[in-house]
């Protein structure tokens, strides 16, 4: 709103060829920065196309029929323009250049340019990190790139010393907007930042938040149960919004907690507009449950689920099958090693002594696993929506919405997206599950606004104005 012009413009660049500046004008009486604009575009729009450069101009050249004149922007304003590409200048900038090269696969990455528009994710965000780890032994958030996504930024948060005291619990991935906010849990490791797509494909006037585990740097105890977890978050939530209408969210096990914040939400009489769960399943059931379950013989079920995976395989194009089974076979690994850490501990609680220190997780992705296989969900009256993806409905034995359908006395409803599981959040799958969650949202706030309690209205006088 405090901009009355603005045009973009090519400027060259060493690594990508052509970059993004943008001259603005700002409106009369009005004042921005070069960040706050940076930010409003970069809500909106998909990271190559946020300006790396926003100069900000007392008037923008025009020709003789009043257009703005493109072309020639970059020579006009070369003085002001910090240049197409800025190397590093220190010995942290240049290692993270390094890293940032080998790990993204380009050849000269600036210190100005932006990890996202760079083609960065999630995954190369974990290779990154793990690197700078290795590095500087200092353990960083993944979401530190909401706020330093650019090597300069990096180099600063590093040789300035990371903030004392624990990493935030709440991520603000996009805080403006005058809808609810939508609360967006982690899944299993910690981690927020695979929200990020998400967040943006669901539009600027959307508030979302990610919630990070507690312990994500290091500097802090670990829940280690869905029910500590929870309570947490709960704490951490009411600090961004005190009331309900809540809007929760979460993929895999992070849709396991969003569920148990939900149903205590509930119990304390706070009203929960959605809770949306991509690709969450139930692992353990509860005692009237278990009752209505038809007992589960483990070698018949063992051959169903091998036939399964083998019939999807077969269906799989080629490049697909080495992924597909080595993700598979890293599940079993982990299942493996949490079931005989659960048989040893519980030899140990029989013999009255505890578990070897040596034997006890430490890893948050298992800390994350074990929970989530030991939580135990209660039933829930509110509305609920699962998205699940093409590839689990195909490698899956029985319905995966049964099971929430039984412990949810709402509204169920079930999406399915044609996608994997670990593509659901990624491109193009993310757009699509992005429109159907809003869609989601929008329903149960129209239903909020209908059944609201109407306010009584005041009297108002012909000569006043209400």
């Amino acid at each position: 709103p405090a901009v009355a012009q603005a045009v973009a413009f090519a400027v060259p660049h060493e690594t990508l060829g052509e970059d993004i500046a943008a001259a603005v004008v700002l409106a009369s009486g009005r004042a921005a920065g070069e960040e706050e604009i940076r930010q409003f575009v970069a809500a909106r729009v998909a990271d190559f196309k946020v300006p790396s450069q926003i100069l900000i101009v007392d008037e923008l050249p025009k020709g003789p029929s009043g257009k703005i004149q493109r072309i020639g922007l970059a020579e006009t304003l070369r003085s002001r323009l910090d240049g197409s590409f800025a190397p590093p200048r220190t010995a942290v900038e240049l290692a993270l250049a390094t890293i940032w090269a080998d790990v993204l696969g380009i050849r000269r990455p600036g210190i100005r340019d932006n990890f996202f528009a760079l083609g960065g994710d999630s995954l190369s965000a974990a290779r990154v990190f793990s690197r700078i780890a290795q590095k500087y032994g200092k353990t960083l958030p993944l979401a530190t790139l909401f706020e330093a996504p650019t090597i300069e930024k990096l180099a600063a948060v590093l040789e300035n010393g990371i903030p004392h005291g624990p990493a935030p619990c709440v991520v603000a991935i996009q805080p403006q907007g005058s809808r609810p906010p939508f609360f967006c849990i982690h899944n299993p490791g910690g981690e927020v930042l695979l929200y990020r797509n998400l967040a943006r494909h669901l539009g600027a006037d959307q508030p979302f938040y990610g919630i990070q585990a507690q312990g994500i740097d290091g500097k802090a105890p670990v829940h280690t149960t869905v029910e500590e977890m929870a309570g947490h978050y709960i704490r951490e939530i009411q600090k961004i919004q005190a009331r309900g209408p809540y809007f929760l969210g979460g993929f895999c096990f992070g849709g396991q907690i969003a569920f148990e914040i939900a149903r205590r939400l509930s119990e304390r009489g706070e009203k929960i507009g959605l809770v949306a769960m991509f690709e969450s399943f139930v692992r353990r059931y509860p005692p009237a449950l278990q009752a209505e379950l038809p007992p589960v013989k483990l070698f018949p079920w063992l051959q169903q689920k091998i036939a399964v995976h083998v019939r999807a395989l077969l269906k799989m194009r080629p490049e697909r099958r080495m992924q597909y089974f080595t993700r598979r076979l890293r599940n079993l690994k982990i299942m493996v090693h949490l079931w005989l850490l659960r048989v040893i501990g519980d030899l140990c609680k029989a013999c009255g002594v505890s578990l070897p220190s040596v034997l006890q997780l430490r890893d948050l992705t298992l800390i994350h696993y074990q929970a989530g296989r030991t939580y135990v969900p209660q039933p829930f009256a509110g509305n609920v929506v699962l998205f699940l993806s093409q590839e689990t409905l195909e490698t899956s034995i029985e319905d995966p919405s049964a099971p929430w359908r039984r412990l949810t006395s709402g509204k169920l409803q079930v999406r399915h997206l044609a996608c994997t599981h670990y593509d659901i959040l990624r491109e193009p799958a993310v757009e699509d599950l992005a429109q159907e969650l809003r869609d989601c949202i929008d329903r149960e706030l129209a239903l909020i606004l209908v059944t609201a309690p109407q306010r009584a209205k005041p009297a108002v006088s012909e000569h006043t104005h209400s």
